[in-house]
């Protein structure tokens, strides 16, 4: 309850132990004195001012009426709000879920990744150095390597095939090289293109976490608001129901006032 519906309850009940006493003095049990002092002019304007009284405790209560009826209807709408902002952080923790599942899958892929990209490399360097290896052997041995191939030919024929062996070997020696160099670059690239999709869950994830603790403080909020607006609905309804009290009491005095004046 208010201090200001305080101070009014106070001041109506004041007023309403005076009209008792009025009542007492006009009562048969009064002396024949004051029995005679009672006018009937003064009756009447006690019962005008009991009926302003009752008309002023009614716009008072309708007007509490009001208060109540809309806190109410706020708490309402507030509850309504909360309920959805409690699914929207339902849907959002789902969502969240599912991306971290899907990060953690993306996780173990790069690890994956990570592993061949060594073995490829450790291959890469391998056969890079046995290749280099052999390129500074022949162009050491250079033209010796020929020369034998000449000399150790039985015919014409026969140095041409071991001179597009001598080159076959060399064609395949670079093709493998080249290919082991694309497989480590193309995986190299799958695993860039990963780490840049984790970070994008990532980044939405921690969006998604923004949003939700956004919503959980409003939440908080509203529960707050509804808070006071049950305090406040509790105190509307007992001025109600004090302001009522007095009513009935006023119209006691009232009908006992107009008996008198008859």
């Amino acid at each position: 309850m208010t201090k200001k519906i305080k101070r009014i309850l106070s001041s109506v009940s004041v007023f309403v132990a005076v009209i008792m006493f009025a009542v007492l003095l006009t009562s048969p049990f009064g002396t024949v004195e004051t029995q005679a002092k009672t006018s009937a002019s003064s009756i009447s304007s006690d019962i005008n001012n009991v009926k302003n009284q009752l008309t002023d405790l009614e716009n008072k209560q309708n007007a509490l009426g009001k208060k109540l009826a809309a806190a109410k209807a706020q708490k309402n709408k507030s509850l309504q709000t909360k309920q959805l902002l409690e699914e929207q952080i339902s849907s959002l923790e789902s969502e969240m879920k599912v991306l971290s599942d899907y990060i953690t899958s993306l996780s173990a892929d790069e690890k994956v990744l990570e592993d061949r990209i060594e073995e490829l490399q450790a291959e890469y360097d391998d056969s890079y150095a046995k290749y280099c290896e052999r390129v500074r052997l022949n162009y050491e041995k250079g033209n010796i390597s020929y020369l034998e191939i000449l000399l150790g030919s039985e015919s014409f024929s026969d140095m041409l095939t071991r001179i597009d062996y001598v080159m076959a070997v060399t064609r395949y020696d670079n093709s493998l090289v080249e290919k082991m160099a694309a497989n480590l670059e193309e995986t190299k690239q799958s695993k860039a293109t990963l780490e840049q999709a984790i970070a994008e869950n990532k980044s939405a994830s921690a969006q998604l976490k923004n949003k939700q603790s956004s919503y959980k403080s409003t939440v908080s909020d509203l529960e707050s608001t509804i808070a006071d607006l049950e305090d406040n609905i509790d105190s509307y309804a007992e001025d109600i129901a004090e302001f009522s009290r007095l009513e009935r009491e006023f119209q006691k005095q009232l009908d006992a006032l107009m008996d008198q004046q008859k």
